[in-house]
């Protein structure tokens, strides 16, 4: 009898922490799959197979938020309702205010850049690799920081020469 309970605790325990590492980012992952079906909302989606076992190895998808403020701040908030169950934070502070930058699951990372109040992009990296090795990340994160510098380049240009019109 109490071996039956001892092999019921244990298998709800195995079954809970696999349950806490699905659910782990639930608030983020609703909202990109939200997206996958809003018209409004460009997607651009990359998923990388094993050429040998045919089993995906990445998925990278990429959300551009155009002109839909309260989409953006879903996804603000969703970023803050998700990390508790981060592995690693990195946040940015603009206008004032602490802004997601990336937030690093087990096994999905998620790269959020906002151009303004209105205008975002999301970017969430899966992979089925058991090692933390993150260098494909860093490819892609050099990838989206030069796009933000590029457009933050293009924003101070138009900026001076709107001040010198005046």
């Amino acid at each position: 009898m109490r071996t039956k309970h001892l092999m019921a605790m244990a298998i709800l325990l195995i079954a809970g922490n696999f349950t806490l590492n699905a659910s782990a980012q639930t608030h983020i992952e609703a909202l990109v799959k939200k997206c996958e079906s809003m018209e409004s909302v460009d997607m651009n989606v990359i998923r990388n197979r094993n050429r040998e076992t045919k089993k995906l190895e990445r998925s990278i998808t990429t959300v551009i938020i155009k002109d839909n403020e309260a989409l953006v701040n879903e996804f603000i908030a969703a970023f803050k309702a998700d990390e508790g169950d981060v592995i690693q934070v990195i946040e940015n502070k603009s206008s004032g205010k602490l802004m997601p930058s990336q937030y690093i699951f087990e096994g999905v990372h998620y790269h959020f850049f906002m151009k303004d109040k209105a205008n975002a992009t999301v970017s969430e990296i899966i992979t089925s690799r058991k090692k933390r090795d993150l260098s494909y990340v860093n490819e892609e994160l050099l990838k989206l920081d030069m796009q933000k510098i590029e457009f933050d380049a293009q924003k101070m240009a138009r900026d001076l020469e709107q001040n010198t019109l005046k």
